[in-house]
């Protein structure tokens, strides 16, 4: 099954405007880098080889200040919509480059305990099984990083304004396998929490 499901790309999506950080979110110190360069080589180290990301907010910025050279850059203009926008806009992206592509992983950019070998766990659960949704459990329940079957596409090209993908999970249960890892999956949203995070 996995030769027959082998063409998978990730989608990182960094277009937001972070207001409730502050500040540019994608560019906050993180280790070597920034959380959207940690992001970036995450998805680079994984067995994962085609990446793009989708920017909006601040892109001028990110661009000079980001290393963007191994991955595929799309802008979404329509950022301001919400994370619907930006899904739809990167899996159009995506198809618009390989229209023969299996799968896409969605990855965030201020996930930094995200690991490359969840990524990689992600495409492996799928290509060894016959779930269409591969998907990670968070203490709100479940949610990203996850991957979806091409049988999803279409859904995924629908998505609009502030909703994401978890209405898809929702109502495909029965072909949605969970990974639980919870501590992987602690996002950014606030000054606070990026400063807790620092902490260790």
């Amino acid at each position: 099954m996995s030769l027959l499901k082998s063409n998978i790309a990730i989608l990182i999506l960094a277009a937001g405007e972070s207001k409730r950080m502050g500040c540019i979110k994608q560019l906050l110190p993180w280790g070597d880098s920034s959380l959207l360069g940690n992001a970036i080589q995450i998805a680079l180290q994984s067995k994962i080889e085609k990446i793009t990301i989708v920017l909006g907010a601040n892109v001028s910025i990110i661009k000079r200040k980001t290393d963007l050279s191994q991955v595929e850059i799309v802008v979404n203009q329509r950022w301001k919509e919400g994370m619907g926008s930006s899904i739809s806009y990167g899996v159009k992206a995506v198809l618009d480059k390989e229209r023969e592509t299996d799968a896409i992983l969605v990855l965030l950019a201020d996930q930094p305990y995200v690991t490359s070998e969840h990524l990689n766990l992600l495409k492996t659960s799928y290509t060894d099984n016959k779930k269409g949704i591969i998907v990670t459990s968070n203490t709100n329940g479940v949610g990203v990083p996850v991957l979806f079957d091409k049988t999803y596409f279409e859904a995924l090209l629908q998505l609009e304004g502030e909703k994401g993908a978890k209405q898809i999970i929702t109502s495909s249960l029965n072909d949605t396998m969970v990974l639980e890892a919870t501590a992987l999956t602690t996002d950014l949203d606030t000054y606070g929490a990026y400063e807790e995070a620092l902490k260790g």
